[in-house]
């Protein structure tokens, strides 16, 4: 039994029957007031006087106040589902619904009312739904279907029958497989599955987040694709089982092994001849021994490739090195015929197209800098060791080296740098000298002193990281900086700097006559002298600061 409604709540219903809302609000609030008052029923009216005076979010807040007080009363989702509808927000009127009968036991006396609303909320909402992929011409849901990633792809694909057939049968939507984006692991039946949407004839395939049961057949799936181009493997597996499968695809470009897949170094010249049309590659477990270093060198043409990254997961002892020796790069020359007007002259010589050179881990040679083509754009090492102390005095122009990365290197000094930098007379616009404790910040300003008589483009750096060098402080910041107008990035993580050079640089964006650079990002993880009010100071004046 409800109770009966004192006198101020029965005010407030006459009230609200003769219209004047704004009264029976009122005597509905005093009533809330009184001992052992209905609540539940007062805000019941209270809310549906505020609906009458379109004043939905408190009407909302009353019903939820309805809820909460009397879980297993059915007049709180009732009310809170027609506030929802009065506000034009039936999906979430149909989520009241579903968790008051979620909530109200079976044997509820009102329960089999808000079955029937529920029921009939939802069939209405059917009657107008369409299916979007049924009304736009296949040529749009296409282009549509172009920005889905094979994530969504695939989830879309549980939606309705409708939509599995629609889609699964759109074998262009299976030419790129990619299974990166997985949250479980993926078992080879899923994988037979998508190879067979695409007929066989996928062109791209990225194998993450595999079943480790499942990586041998699907491996073997894969490699029945005649068309395969883009090898993407992030799995356990045996190289030589991986190489087996994959020698008959002659249309591979992109070939990605992981670091769970070792490589020994003697097999680098089977693995690169089997492939003519290769234009990247990316090792990163790359294996050696005593006897196998110097072997394994490139083959004589390699005419496509484009981008080369090689690491070692293996320990670098520098005397004698035993580290990974790069396969002469001088090797991939490729002779050009002599023309009948050259007489006697040498044949020219030219390199193979190479824009992008990872090395990790790698020990280098003394010849380095000279036997590198000159088409190189991206040049990234990190770690690894130099099999001499040669200061790399023979190095050749680089005219199109936009991106320079040094990491944890210790052959960097400042007679290396500054050749890397300087005689290579590189147009660079990203540099990073990140963990080279052999550079220093006095070295660095010898270098840039250097650049400014022999490579003055150096100066127009749009991205600069130096993370860890030695000496690198507030001032030192001032006197780096003044030097690149152009500087819209800065990395200075684990560096001496403190907040004055985030408000300094934060003050310069808004500062046109400030000769520091107006800065967009600036990285100081690891700065332990930098406030949190000097972060809050450089973001509100539009400095992305990442710590």
């Amino acid at each position: 039994m409800r109770p009966t409604p004192s006198a101020l709540h029965s005010q407030g219903q006459k009230l609200y029957q003769k219209g004047d809302f704004k009264a029976a609000i009122t005597a509905f609030t005093e009533a809330l007031k009184q001992k052992d008052a209905d609540a539940v029923g007062i805000l019941d009216n209270r809310a549906a006087t505020y609906c009458k005076l379109e004043q939905y979010d408190q009407a909302r807040r009353d019903a939820k106040h309805m809820i909460k007080q009397a879980k297993e009363d059915e007049r709180g989702y009732l009310r809170c589902a027609k506030v929802l509808l009065l506000e034009a927000k039936p999906e979430k009127a149909l989520e009241i619904y579903a968790y008051g009968l979620k909530v109200l036991p079976s044997g509820h006396p009102r329960r089999e009312i808000m079955e029937q609303l529920h029921k009939k909320l939802e069939d209405r909402m059917n009657l107008n739904r369409k299916d979007p992929f049924t009304m736009l011409p296949l040529e749009m849901a296409a282009l549509v279907i172009e920005h889905f990633s094979f994530k969504n792809i695939v989830g879309i694909l549980r939606v309705c029958k409708s939509w599995e057939r629609f889609f699964g049968n759109m074998r262009e939507l299976w030419m790129k497989i990619d299974l990166s984006g997985a949250r479980q692991k993926v078992p080879w039946t899923a994988v037979r599955a998508y190879i067979r949407r695409s007929r066989g004839l996928l062109t791209h395939a990225t194998f993450k987040n595999l079943a480790l049961s499942s990586t041998p057949k699907s491996i073997e799936f894969l490699s029945r694709c005649p068309r395969l181009e883009h090898l993407e493997l992030w799995v356990n597996h045996d190289f030589k089982d991986i190489f087996q499968k994959f020698k008959g695809c002659k249309s591979l470009k992109n070939i990605i092994l992981s670091a769970e897949i070792s490589v020994p170094h003697s097999c680098l010249e089977r693995l690169l001849t089997q492939f003519p049309k290769l234009e990247r590659i990316e090792l990163w477990s790359v294996k050696h021994s005593l006897l196998t270093i110097g072997e394994g060198n490139w083959p004589q043409s390699l005419p496509n490739l484009k981008s080369i990254t090689l690491a070692t997961q293996q320990a670098v002892s520098t005397a004698p090195p035993t580290a990974l020796v790069i396969p002469n790069l001088d090797h991939t020359l490729v002779v050009l015929p002599p023309s009948p007007d050259d007489g006697d002259e040498a044949p020219p010589i030219q390199f193979p197209p190479l824009r992008r050179l990872e090395l990790n881990g790698l020990t280098i040679g003394s010849n380095f800098c000279s036997i590198l083509p000159t088409t190189i754009e991206y040049l990234s090492l990190k770690g690894g060791s130099s099999r001499s102390t040669a200061d790399f005095s023979d190095t050749q122009k680089f005219e199109k080296l936009s991106t320079l990365m040094l990491k944890d290197a210790g052959w960097v000094n400042v007679t290396t740098a500054t050749f890397m930098i300087c005689g290579t007379q590189a147009p660079l616009r990203v540099l990073h000298i990140d963990e080279c404790f052999n550079l220093s910040d006095r070295c660095f300003m010898e270098v840039l002193r250097y650049a400014s008589e022999h490579n003055p483009e150096v100066f127009n750096l749009t991205e600069l990281s130096l993370v860890q060098m030695q000496g690198f402080d507030d001032s030192f910041m001032k006197r780096v900086c003044v030097q690149f107008p152009k500087l819209k990035a800065l990395n200075l993580s684990k560096t001496r700097v403190t907040g004055c050079t985030i408000r300094d640089l934060a003050d310069a964006r808004l500062n046109e006559s400030s000769e520091l650079p107006s800065l967009d990002v600036l990285c100081v993880r690891g700065c332990e002298s930098v406030s949190s009010d000097a972060i809050a100071y450089g973001r509100e004046r539009g400095l992305e600061v990442i710590t």
